[in-house]
């Protein structure tokens, strides 16, 4: 009953901060499953498998409240879910067989690689521009079997991948979020079903299992995720999600640096090994590591901090007239080349506010750009109104969907 109810936390955290900062899956779930794995005393030779299958397994069930959420919103573009299935049913299913066939050791430095890109695309937010339109039901077909490969391979629902695939396809961000939630059912019915295959004739995992898919954790971790994601979905929009964010990415960075230093063996020697080569003690080698690590995250979490402890924005009358003028023409590059800037956008000049300017107009690539660099939306003019409000009084609908989309998603996160 111990293990249990640490599935049931994990479950709860993982849930939680998938609502809250829209990443988590394998990424989060694989590495703290092999430290329980470890301490249950289950095999070392198939618990990476354990891991990686017990996830998937919790995604079939996250993927489908996510799914059912952004479908009723209309976000879902079922046309590119119906052409890009069968490579990805077809994809999964080759990456469970891979992941089965790969070696322990192998297995795990490709997904600590993987957590490591993950990590690295959170801290430095890269996004593709859209430049192309989408494939052919070919091209789809072959980006649903990569997909669907790596995905089963590392055990995610696909999002980091199909996200920015859609948007480099210039779909609008809403329904490439939406659509790569959809896509993210088929990569857990496919992946799932691999690694159960693959794991049944099997005899030495650890019971009560489904080939790879171990059933208490799943059930345990489910339960509490699908419970914890709306909860922190909700607390998104009272939180500094992106300082958050970069926070959980320096999570995944130590989680897989433990992974790696587990599977080549270097962990509790490592500063023995690197005192040889130096010629310093142990402890001083510990003292440069500390100062070299604290110094290094230092400068990412200064970049990092809440309002208050940022560097000031620049705020002169000329970056006022000059992001004003930006909006009123719907000039979304000259904008986003102000705000790369530091140009500050939430003032109010003279009674006029950026983020009503946007709304009043209807100008919907121009509030997606506001609301990706941290202009505040809940707010009210001198009239009472809120940018919702306003839009909704000119018949701007899609600014008024833009708008509620980024209240209970908590602004824009893959």
């Amino acid at each position: 009953m111990d293990w249990y109810i640490s599935y049931l936390i994990l479950g709860a955290i993982s849930g939680f901060l998938a609502g809250l900062l829209g990443v988590g899956g394998g990424v989060l779930l694989v590495p703290v499953l092999l430290l329980l794995y470890d301490a249950q005393h289950f095999s070392a030779d198939t618990s990476m498998h354990m891991a990686l299958g017990t996830s998937m397994a919790v995604i079939l069930f996250t993927a489908i409240s996510s799914m059912r959420k952004h479908h009723q919103h209309g976000a879902v573009n079922w046309r590119v879910v119906r052409n890009i299935a069968p490579g990805i049913l077809l994809g999964t299913g080759i990456g469970a067989l891979l992941a089965a066939s790969i070696p322990i050791r192998g297995l795990s430095i490709f997904f600590a690689l993987f957590v490591y890109f993950v990590a690295v695309q959170i801290l430095f937010g890269a996004r593709p521009h859209a430049s192309r339109q989408p494939p052919g039901m070919l091209g789809m077909t072959i980006t649903g079997i990569f997909t669907g490969t790596l995905s089963s391979m590392v055990s995610i629902g696909g999002a980091m991948i199909i996200t920015p695939f859609l948007l480099w396809c210039n779909f609008s961000l809403r329904h490439a979020i939406g659509t790569s939630a959809a896509i993210g059912f088929p990569i857990a019915v496919g992946g799932t079903l691999g690694y159960i295959v693959t794991g049944m004739n099997l005899t030495d995992l650890p019971a009560p299992n489904l080939g790879f898919v171990y059933l208490p954790g799943l059930f345990w971790i489910s339960l509490a995720s699908v419970i914890m994601a709306p909860l922190g979905a909700k607390a998104s929009n009272h939180l500094k999600v992106e300082f958050l964010r970069k926070l959980f990415a320096l999570m995944l960075i130590v989680l897989a640096t433990k992974m790696l230093f587990k599977v080549l063996a270097i962990g509790a020697n490592l500063q023995d090994v690197i005192a040889a080569i130096l010629g310093l003690s142990p402890f001083e080698v510990l003292i440069a590591l500390g100062l070299i690590i604290t110094l290094s995250l230092g400068s990412y979490i200064f970049k990092m901090l809440p309002p208050g402890f940022e560097p000031h924005k620049i705020d002169t009358a000329d970056s006022r007239k000059a992001i004003l003028t930006a909006i009123s023409k719907g000039d979304v590059v000259n904008l986003h080349r102000l705000l790369k800037s530091n140009a500050e956008i939430n003032f109010n000049q003279d009674g006029v506010m950026p983020v009503f300017v946007a709304a009043e107009n209807g100008l919907a690539d121009v509030m997606q750009t506001l609301l990706h660099n941290g202009v505040k939306f809940h707010i009210t003019n001198a009239e009472g109104k809120t940018p919702w409000d306003v839009a909704m009084s000119k018949g701007h609908h899609r600014i008024a969907e833009i708008l509620n989309d980024a209240t209970e998603s908590g602004l824009y996160r893959w």
